[in-house]
């Protein structure tokens, strides 16, 4: 079972339905960068980001290294502030072999971050709002302390943020304007296609003359001129067959007419035939000898009233039937069937002086008969 979306597009013009289509491809490619680009440009500003951590600290790890190793917190102090000169460094703190803290530089947002539960990999940490990085200070495979700096991730954030609302307006104002396009350039495609659906309904309508416009070399120009060749050979053919529907007309009358003549021939001749048949049968009948002929199987297929009197039935009865239907003796029914299979199979004629024949009222009646062979 379709789904009423699709039943819905089917049934759409090819206009509406290229820009459905296209719409559709421009929407899937805007969504694509709408979220892509920001999300790249978010990857390489923290990549950026990450990076720029780790000169700095490992710069300001070396700059304190001489100050931490003199005991120097004044030195060290100056030379973290040094560092906190880019915007992007939140907090500051050195602590020596021992875990205590040297100098720092806004030491509660370094604990608000929790710089020393952070679990560092590759000595950097990504936190929610900062990045947060550990360097190893030392002089001389000497283990002085540690460098902990966090770094702001507002700016990477801010530049995301901003890239998402470029790209949301460059790719709305693109759509819009391929969306546009598609609309203007389907209107200007499916205009002879128009002009082609029109005149096929006229055609439809019965007007044979109506035309398309085949306008430019182009597909549907020939799709135009393809189609108005058709009608035209259409007509012609039409023109054709109503000649010929002329002729056929003309022919039909006079073979109707012919035909009306052979059918009163026939009748006639068949009202000869039954007249002539019935002048036979009436005839035979009046006759009191037996008259009869018989098939090969012995049934009757010609019989007169003499014949069907003697067997005790009538003639309609009688034929179609044999004479053991009918006969009193088995013995006169043996002989007749013996008599006419040697008569069938000589081909010759016989006279027979003097045979009986018993009839249905039980008196026996002696014949002359005369049996003749004939084929139909």
């Amino acid at each position: 079972m379709r789904a009423p979306l699709f039943n819905t597009f089917m049934h759409m013009r090819i206009r509406w339905k290229l820009v459905t289509l296209i719409g559709a491809v421009l929407l899937v490619f805007a969504c694509f960068f709408l979220l892509y680009i920001p999300y790249r440009v978010g990857q390489i500003g923290e990549s950026a980001l990450a990076a720029k951590a780790r000169v700095v600290t490992a710069m300001t790890a070396a700059s304190v290294t001489p100050a931490l190793l003199f005991q120097d917190t004044l030195q060290i102090s100056e030379e973290l502030r040094t560092a906190m000169l880019s915007n992007d460094v939140r907090y500051a703190v050195v602590m020596d072999d021992r875990g205590g803290v040297q100098a720092s530089l806004n030491l509660q947002e370094a604990i608000r971050c929790d710089y020393l539960e952070t679990s560092f990999k590759g000595n950097i940490a990504e936190n929610v709002d900062v990045w947060q990085t550990r360097e190893k200070i030392g002089h001389r495979n000497i283990d002085l302390g540690e460098l902990y700096m966090g770094f702001s991730r507002l700016e990477v954030g801010t530049r995301k943020s901003l890239v998402i609302t470029e790209t949301a307006v460059v790719t709305l104002i693109v759509f819009v304007i391929g969306l546009l396009s598609v609309i203007g350039i389907s209107g200007a495609v499916t205009s002879h296609l128009k002009t082609v659906v029109a005149t096929a309904r006229a055609v439809s309508a019965g007007d044979l003359q109506s035309r398309a416009a085949e306008g430019f070399g182009d597909e549907v120009g020939e799709l135009a001129k393809s189609f108005n060749t058709m009608l035209d050979n259409l007509t012609i053919a039409r023109q054709n067959l109503e000649e010929a529907n002329k002729d056929l007309e003309t022919r039909v009358m006079l073979r109707t007419q012919a035909l009306n003549d052979e059918v009163a021939g026939h009748r006639r001749t068949e009202e000869s035939l039954r007249l002539t048949e019935q002048r036979q049968r009436q005839i035979i009948d009046l006759v009191p000898d037996f008259i009869f002929a018989k098939d090969e199987d012995g049934r009757f297929v010609v019989a007169n009233e003499a014949v069907a009197r003697a067997y005790g039935t009538t003639v309609d009865q009688l034929l179609g039937k044999r004479d053991a239907d009918f006969a009193q003796s088995e013995e006169e029914v043996r002989r007749f069937r013996q008599v006419d299979r040697e008569i069938i199979t000589s081909g010759e004629q016989r006279l027979i002086p003097e045979e009986t024949i018993t009839i249905a009222t039980g008196e026996v009646r002696t014949l002359q008969t005369v049996k003749i062979p004939f084929t139909l």
